[in-house]
């Protein structure tokens, strides 16, 4: 167990190395910013997998299918009310001119607090329908405890997102190491004690104090005057269109889940989760470091769309060159490493398949948010809204769909296949639809009109 832990320690210190070569090609290159910025979430990200893996590893060869399956329901029922959290107000102090902030800032901390008190109760209350829909009470305990994590993340929202602002993605950076290792070490230790479900879910709760802290200790900023809500709503016609697509790209990445548990039962979804935190785990959290570093980089040239277009293609290129060969790599070695590092009993439930069809729907994932977050900083969010909109009813129908179709067979490999077909075609159509549209905007496509509903939430401030 020690060799192991020290084998992934060296691949950490590996892949720490690794991602300051790819920084250092892409300054060579002319993407100074995009790849230091790229660099520190791409390190970041690496290790927090790194981490997870080693989590999943240990959880893995210690819980069932069934605990798994319970524990993604719990968290995605948690991520859907989450999502809701920011209502715009990060996004809004990103792009926010230097004399409106001070306002801003102030409004934007006193309204973070009644939105994250008014989730809370929502969420307490959402967790009896919610057992009593999935027949099993065994939700509502973990689905309460979560909740309360909403009262710290106002403590420390305004100043993530001022660090954002400031393109300060380093900070971010190790925060978000530092948290996933105390939820990674927490994970360990109340599995080993035989915490069962509790081991994936309390640790969610107990990280967002440890957030908060490092995040305050990054910023000086602090609150000051009297509570106001002056300015709410310029936040929220800023914040209506980020907050709609956030949650449903949360309900996006969720709802196979919530189709599979309700249709398959608990510990189906159990062997689908697992093949799907094993399987794109690493690259999810490549897709949101890539994001998370193009939007500051093209918000820099939100009044010239032409080179906006041009950073983008350039930026997009080399973030494809390094992903390709990684989600190939992982899809290609699953039927090898699967049954070697997390357990035998999970190939034979089936999970390989279904794991290297998901890892291959990382690809186009990739470039539907880049995608995202140029109509985002290109002033053009109701464009992103409408295609996420369509894109997710489309997607639920295509996943209900395919869980009937494959009823028989216990239905998981015709879900993965229905997740990654339906990501390619949202992929391949997001991308020439908005090629016409913001190459048709404007006189020539230059400057577009600045406009307040217009900003991007990076994913780096999600906890």
């Amino acid at each position: 167990m020690i060799s192991r832990v020290s084998d992934r320690l060296t691949t950490s210190r590996i892949g720490r190395a690794l991602s300051q070569q790819v920084g250092n090609r892409l300054s060579r290159l002319g993407e100074g910013r995009l790849a230091g910025n790229l660099a520190w979430m791409a390190t970041s990200q690496l290790g927090n997998r790194l981490l997870r893996i080693l989590a999943t590893v240990v959880v893995a060869r210690m819980l069932g299918p069934e605990v798994y399956g319970l524990a993604a329901l719990v968290l995605a029922i948690n991520e859907m009310v989450h999502v809701l959290s920011h209502g715009g107000i990060s996004g809004k102090l990103v792009q926010a001119d230097d004399d409106e902030l001070p306002r801003l800032r102030t409004s934007g901390y006193w309204l973070n607090w009644w939105l994250c008190g008014a989730l809370t109760v929502v969420q307490v209350l959402a967790a009896f329908p919610m057992a009593a829909f999935y027949g099993n009470a065994d939700l509502i305990a973990p689905i309460i405890c979560l909740a309360f994590s909403y009262l710290v993340l106002p403590s420390a929202t305004i100043q993530a997102a001022l660090l954002m602002r400031d393109n300060r993605l380093g900070a971010i950076a190790r925060v978000d190491m530092a948290q996933s290792i105390a939820d990674t070490g927490l994970t360990l230790l109340l599995a080993l004690s035989g915490a069962g479900l509790w081991a994936l879910v309390l640790p969610k709760l107990l990280v967002v104090p440890v957030w908060a802290w490092l995040i305050r200790r990054q910023h000086p900023w602090r609150i000051q005057g009297r509570p106001t809500l002056a300015g709410w709503r310029e936040i929220l016609r800023f914040g209506k269109h980020l907050v709609w697509i956030d949650l449903l790209t949360a309900l996006r990445n969720n709802i196979d889940y919530l189709i599979v548990g309700r249709l398959l039962g608990v510990e189906a979804l159990g062997v689908y989760y697992f093949a799907f935190n094993a399987g794109l785990g690493l690259a999810q959290g490549l897709i949101r470091a890539a994001t998370a570093s193009l939007y500051p980089h093209l918000c820099e040239l939100r009044d010239d769309l032409v080179a906006m277009r041009a950073r983008l293609r350039r930026s997009l290129g080399l973030i494809l060159a390094c992903m390709v060969p990684i989600v190939l790599l992982q899809a290609s070695l699953a039927p090898w490493y699967v049954p070697w590092v997390f357990g035998q009993k999970w190939a034979a439930l089936g999970a390989i398949p279904i794991l290297m069809l998901l890892s291959l729907s990382a690809l186009p994932r990739l470039v539907s948010e880049a995608m995202s977050q140029w109509l985002r900083a290109g002033n053009r969010p109701e464009l992103d809204t409408r295609a996420q909109t369509l894109f997710t009813l489309g997607y639920g129908l295509a996943l209900a769909g395919a869980t009937q179709l494959g009823l028989s067979q216990d239905g998981l490999i015709e879900v993965a296949a229905a997740v990654s077909l339906s990501q390619l075609l949202f992929a391949v159509a997001l991308t020439g639809w908005c090629l016409r549209r913001m190459s048709s905007n404007g006189h020539g496509g230059n400057a577009m009109p600045a406009s307040p509903s217009t900003a991007c939430l990076p994913s780096a401030l999600e906890q």
